[in-house]
């Protein structure tokens, strides 16, 4: 008889708490992600030399590198909603062929800026 006890009461207990409900688990999504120009406030710039000699770009005072005729490059991360001076310079001289211009990109824009032509 104890064994009888002692079976429904090991029996009785097994099943006790493993098979309870829980209550469901709230999955928050994750935020969406920013991207870095939008969280920086930048736009990527590149130039364009339309005329036929090499010239250097001249951005905010600072020489960023040469460009042959036609060709298209230099990027940078620039500040967006801020005027940047940008001027082209034949290289190895002092001479600027276009006229100086202040353009504002917009956030995460992928402005190419051109010189003149003809020189």
């Amino acid at each position: 008889m104890k064994r009888w006890i002692f079976a429904f009461v090991l029996v009785a207990c097994s099943s006790c708490g493993s098979d309870s409900p829980s209550a469901p688990t709230v999955v928050t999504p994750p935020p969406p992600s920013i991207p870095a120009c939008q969280a920086n406030h930048t736009a990527s710039a590149s130039f364009k030399n339309n005329g036929g000699r090499v010239i250097d770009v001249v951005l905010d005072g600072g020489v960023l590198g040469t460009l042959a005729g036609g060709e298209t490059g230099l990027a940078r991360t620039v500040a967006a909603n801020v005027a940047h001076d940008i001027k082209f310079r034949i290289t190895n001289t002092s001479i600027y062929p276009c006229a100086n211009f202040n353009p504002i990109p917009v956030e995460c824009g992928l402005p190419v800026y051109g010189s003149c032509s003809g020189f």
